[in-house]
């Protein structure tokens, strides 16, 4: 399996990007309405690709202002978690990209880690298309395990696992892993589905049945690679996890998103069906279990990183 290699791309700033072109390089300079107008006119274009039916919300169906509601509250909360302070970002399951895309759209240095050969070459390509809007160059991706290769100790001020977590096995010492390069100060922003939903569950389960770990063999690396296959979990399982690796999971960072099923976005405008979510996640806990999204936030637990 042959890989493209990274090149040196130069940042070139289009009529409509200049008006931008004075902000501050941590103020959001791409805003989330014209960054998803902009991937929508990229997958236009890729049709062909594998990233256009992974992209769901591309085929502009019934379930488009759901998904697109979902895509952009998630992508909300890596902003507000970063944005504010001079940060190394390092994206660890980077997918086609476009989480770090959108951050360097918004001048935040990224530093992207993949293992799947179709994410990591189409995403030279998109850098073609990208460049016409913002600083591309401030993205860099890798094709990197990092069981194999691990990053340095103490390399990030920030780790997004975004669709990640659940794909990392063993959990355990991927989390070790993953605390080894956090920054004493750092945190981890978790983007996740949740575990505790019993429809989510039981479509796995039909899917994959018990078997939540698989071995495929990586042409790149040239070796057998464990895999979670959706090994979701709930949060007081994270919680768990989390804290034996010596990690906090804050609880007051915890958000449930997405309650209602797409149908619903066809009846009801989704300002208000997300209004509806976001009272239902404060005033009613119970139902928490019925939400198919969950994010959170984990940091060293205060005596972790004393030597």
């Amino acid at each position: 399996m042959l890989l493209k290699t990274a090149h040196t791309v130069s940042p070139v700033i289009s009529v409509r990007y200049a008006r931008h072109h004075n902000t501050k390089p941590n103020q959001i300079v791409r805003k989330y309405s014209e960054f998803f107008k902009d991937l929508l006119d990229e997958l236009c274009n890729k049709e062909s690709t594998p990233m256009h039916s992974y992209y769901k919300f591309a085929k502009k169906d019934i379930s488009f202002e759901f998904r697109k509601l979902y895509f952009l509250k998630r992508l909300n909360y890596v902003y507000k978690n970063i944005v504010g302070s001079d940060n190394i970002v390092w994206d660890c399951g980077c997918g086609y990209g476009t989480t770090g895309l959108f951050l360097a759209m918004n001048g935040i240095r990224t530093i992207g880690y993949t293992i799947e050969p179709v994410f990591y070459n189409l995403i030279f390509d998109r850098f073609n298309y990208w460049r016409q809007f913002g600083p591309v160059e401030l993205f860099t991706v890798e094709y990197r395990n990092i069981f194999y290769d691990p990053p340095a100790p103490s390399f990030a001020d920030i780790i997004i696992v975004q669709d990640t977590l659940h794909h990392l096995e063993p959990l355990s010492d991927a989390l070790s892993i993953l605390k080894n390069a956090l920054k004493a100060n750092g945190r981890i922003i978790v983007i996740e589905e949740n575990g505790a939903n019993p429809i989510q569950q039981s479509l796995l389960y039909w899917r994959r049945g018990h078997n939540k770990v698989r071995i495929y063999y990586d042409d790149v690396l040239g070796r057998e690679v464990v895999i979670g296959d959706e090994n979701i979990r709930n949060i007081k399982q994270w919680s768990s996890y989390f804290n034996s690796a010596g990690l906090d999971l804050e609880l007051n960072s915890l958000e449930y998103i997405r309650f209602f099923p797409p149908f619903v976005y066809s009846l009801v405008k989704s300002e208000t069906v997300n209004t509806i979510e976001n009272f239902l996640v404060r005033k009613l806990s119970l139902v928490n279990v019925l939400f198919f999204g969950m994010n959170f936030i984990a940091r060293h637990k205060i005596d972790s990183t004393r030597n």
